[in-house]
């Protein structure tokens, strides 16, 4: 329910290493694999009027290890206590094939900054779902504000050809890590594509296609 292809929620931030804060020196040592998990709920439904609704929450506790210089050593605090949501609505709208949806994740730290993520997502699909587009709007919000969007739209002709135009932007200070999953920002694409095929055997061949990019 909450997977897009620009991925806003990636579950294993959930519990993962310790690594939010490093000693500016010193070696640090008994600290935990893994961050625990204190609480969680999760709750998925629909609505009588067709709204289809996600929440997550989950907890997890202060996570510390040892920081040696020399001979002497303190405890230094890695991870700090922290708090993520998410959560997600969506709506049918027009026809079987198109829904809208509107995606929020927010990561509280006890005592640092608050990483949050707003984002639109749409897939509409129009004349027997032969016109189409798809696409998501999103605003992140860490110590710096964000922006980023993808969509694409086309045509598939049933019988031999369909074309396709993307577009896509996420700006350099787009940063959604903190519960999602980005490999990198600060980047632009598009592309065009035309393609004629035939779905039906032509002699030996059981299908054929030409593609142009």
């Amino acid at each position: 329910f909450f997977k897009n292809r620009l991925n806003l929620f990636n579950s294993r931030r959930i519990g993962a290493s310790p690594n939010y804060f490093e000693p500016d020196s010193g070696n640090l040592e008994n600290l935990s694999d893994n961050i625990i998990i204190t609480g969680a709920i999760k709750l998925i439904g629909s609505s009588r009027r067709g709204i289809n609704y996600g929440f997550i929450n989950a907890t997890t506790r202060e996570e510390s290890g040892d920081v040696f210089i020399g001979d002497s050593s303190e405890r230094f605090i890695v991870e700090p206590q922290t708090s993520y949501s998410v959560g997600k609505l969506e709506k049918s709208i027009l026809n079987k094939f198109s829904r809208i949806g509107i995606m929020y994740t927010d990561v509280t730290r006890k005592n640092t900054n608050v990483a949050n993520v707003l984002g639109l997502d749409w897939k509409i699909g129009l004349l027997n779902n032969r016109l189409f587009s798809n696409g998501q709007i999103v605003r992140s919000n860490t110590d710096q504000t964000g922006n980023a969007f993808r969509f694409n739209f086309g045509y598939k002709n049933a019988t031999w050809w369909e074309s396709r135009f993307w577009l896509g932007n996420y700006d350099d200070k787009f940063n959604i890590n903190d519960l999602g999953y980005l490999k990198r920002n600060d980047m632009t694409w598009s592309g065009l594509m035309f393609k004629i095929r035939k779905l039906e055997p032509i002699g030996y061949l059981l299908g054929s296609s030409l593609e142009v990019k």
